[in-house]
């Protein structure tokens, strides 16, 4: 497979399917997010949080996108489930970088509202509807089950801005608590900062069962 660089560590697969650490040679592959293949990594000392391989690939080969630009998958289908397969392909052949105008009007090509909704998307809103909708807001109450099941929807590998999936995880805290690896040596292995294993292997992240630190040593300890 060919490989392109992205910096003086780092090169990327002419598919898009996995990055290679040139210095260690170690194989990373990125995961599934909002059904894109995504990745966490620092190039050149500029840390990119859950950026897509499309992206990456892109910027390994023609650079960033210039502002008010998007990189576009060039075969896509309307279909959802169609879709969800192609935007899986990020060969550098498959890519293309649009503006944002463009890229917005081929994927909502089709999509229309009936000539009764778009008038009411036009209408202001008296002073009484907002009103209304003010007070059907007011004095609303979320039960602390509705709460606790909402914390951990997006808890963990589910959260937006989520840098490690559940094995990544394990193998921190197992890198840390029976290895004896310095959070230092975790980070460079994971391209992350220091402060976010600490949090890692501290339970103050990826934490749904909100385990206590004794708690987490001895599930990953080994003795």
């Amino acid at each position: 497979m060919k490989m392109k660089k992205l910096d003086k560590v780092f090169s990327i697969a002419e598919n898009g399917e996995y990055i290679r650490n040139r210095i260690t040679g170690e194989k990373l592959i990125p995961h599934i997010t909002n059904e894109y293949k995504v990745f966490s990594i620092k190039i050149d000392k500029k840390y990119y949080n859950q950026i897509r391989m499309a992206n990456l690939n892109w910027m390994a080969h023609h650079g960033p996108p210039p502002i008010g630009y998007a990189v576009h998958h060039k075969i896509w289908s309307k279909d959802r489930e169609i879709n969800k397969k192609l935007k899986l392909n990020d060969h550098i052949s498959n890519l293309d970088c649009l503006i944002h105008g463009r890229h917005s009007s081929l994927h909502n090509a089709g999509k229309c509202f009936s000539e009764n909704h778009k008038r009411n998307l036009r209408k202001p809103k008296s002073k009484e509807a907002r009103k209304r909708m003010s007070k059907a807001q007011t004095g609303k109450h979320i039960s602390k089950e509705t709460r606790e099941k909402m914390r951990k929807a997006n808890s963990g590998e589910k959260a937006y801005n989520s840098k490690f999936i559940e094995d990544q995880v394990c193998e921190i805290r197992k890198l840390w608590w029976s290895n004896h690896w310095t959070q230092q040596k975790i980070a460079d292995k994971f391209n992350v900062s220091k402060s976010c294993i600490a949090h890692v292997v501290n339970g103050h992240t990826y934490n749904v069962e909100k385990l206590s630190r004794k708690q987490l040593k001895a599930e990953f300890c080994e003795f």
